[in-house]
């Protein structure tokens, strides 16, 4: 009997390196399949969840109903006035080019004058 345990010891004294690493690898399997499992668990919660309270408030939605047309009142008289005065401005601008176009012909004229 004893010399049965002695050839046991000499064994897994032999092996020890492959055991290690064979628990090593186990316990890494081990934790990535837990951690896998419980991620998917939470994930499922989530989405069921979720699912569930999106159910409830599309149940449970409440309308209101807005009555805009004084805004849209209001956004029509802006823009017409908006637009009354854009149109005076554009009549001003175009008056002032006008007048720069004429003085600066008149520099021509005076330069080729003064040239002579």
């Amino acid at each position: 009997m004893s010399q049965e345990k002695v050839d046991q010891k000499k064994e897994l004294k032999k092996n020890r390196k492959k055991i290690v690493k064979k628990n090593k690898r186990n316990a890494i399997i081990g934790t990535v399949c837990g951690v896998v499992v419980t991620l998917g668990i939470v994930g499922w919660l989530g989405y069921s969840g979720y699912s569930k309270y999106e159910a409830y408030q599309e149940e449970n939605a409440v309308t209101t109903a807005i009555d805009l047309s004084a805004i849209t009142d209001y956004e029509s008289s802006i823009t017409t006035v908006q637009s009354e005065d854009t149109n005076d401005t554009t009549t001003d601008d175009t008056n002032t080019e006008d007048s720069a176009t004429d003085d600066s012909s008149d520099d021509t004229t005076e330069a080729s004058e003064d040239a002579e």
